[in-house]
Order: structure tokens, then sequence, then C-alpha cells
């Protein structure tokens, strides 16, 4: 599963903010997730780098044009893309939008119309009042919760999930 963290809040995160972004990386890490991220600089980075640490399998940016990127940092770059169409790669490449600030209208209009789903974390909406699509949650530790539900729901193969196997049946048959 493609997590895309978008950082929306100011250049320099409080202590909490800084906390929420880096406890992202790790769950999303912990996961075996891939995080994909719309630039590589700026706060974001902080998440990038807390998903490296914690073993995190898969890093992918997508960079407007004009900006670089470490390049031995991330697995994945795709460079020169223009801004007004960032909103929409973002989504059409990424399975899951997580809003770490206030969303941007742009690109939760793109996740909506795309049918992705796109949450937020409301300790870091400072005046921002939920919106049409964005799945409201109080802090990170839930966005881990929703996520362990999610990836749990698409790896389920059997038509009844709570059925047991008989002794000597392999799964997935």
């Amino acid at each position: 599963m493609i997590l895309a963290l978008l950082w929306t809040g100011g250049p320099n995160p409080s202590g909490a903010e800084y906390r929420a972004l880096a406890q992202a990386g790790r769950y999303i890490a912990a996961g075996g997730h891939t995080l994909l991220l719309a630039g590589a600089g700026g706060p974001a980075f902080f998440a990038a780098e807390a998903y490296r640490e914690a073993g995190g399998p898969h890093l992918a940016a997508l960079l407007p044009e004009g900006a670089a990127a470490p390049p031995s940092f991330f697995n994945a770059i795709a460079e020169g893309i223009p801004a007004a169409q960032l909103p929409e790669e973002v989504t059409r490449r990424g399975d899951v939008l997580l809003f770490l600030g206030p969303p941007e209208p742009s690109q939760l209009a793109a996740a909506r119309a795309a049918g992705k789903p796109a949450y937020a974390v409301t300790s870091l909406m400072t005046g921002t009042a939920a919106a049409e699509g964005l799945r409201l949650l109080p802090d990170i530790g839930a966005f881990a919760r929703e996520l362990a539900k999610l990836f749990s729901r698409s790896i389920v193969s059997r038509p009844d999930p709570m059925g047991r196997r008989l002794k000597g049946e392999r799964h997935n048959t």
C-alpha cells in the first residue's frame, strides 16, 4: 500500500508537530507500506528520516519543477512535475492520503474525485473545519489503527475471515 504523507503546516513545525511527523513515518514503516512524499525537503522530510530509521521498505518522492532531492535517500523519484499537476499525481500514485496540517483543497478534491481515502489529524488542524471526504482522526495513533484495519481488509482472501480452516487445509485454497 502506498501512503502519501502531505505536510500542509508551516515551515517550522512545533515540537508536537515534529513528533507527529516522526511517528507517522515510523507507523508507515512498521506496516511495511511505501511512503510517498510530495517534495523532498521541508518538514515532511522528518517523516522520511523516521521512516528510513524504522526500516521502511520503499521511499518515493514526487518533485515539482525545479526541486532537487538527495538521490541516494529515495528509492524512487519522479521529477519535473508541474505544480498544477502535483495534487492529481499524488492522488494517482497514492492509495491513502494523510494530511498533517490543514488539508489543501486541491489535493482533497483530487482524492475525493479518485475515491481515495483521505485522513487528517485534528490536533494538527488549527482553525480548519472538516471537509467532505476527509476522515478526521484525533492523533497519529488513531491513524495507525485505521491503517491496520485498512490493510488487514485488503489481504483477507477467504470469503469468511472468521471461518476456521480444517486441519491440514492451506490458506488461499
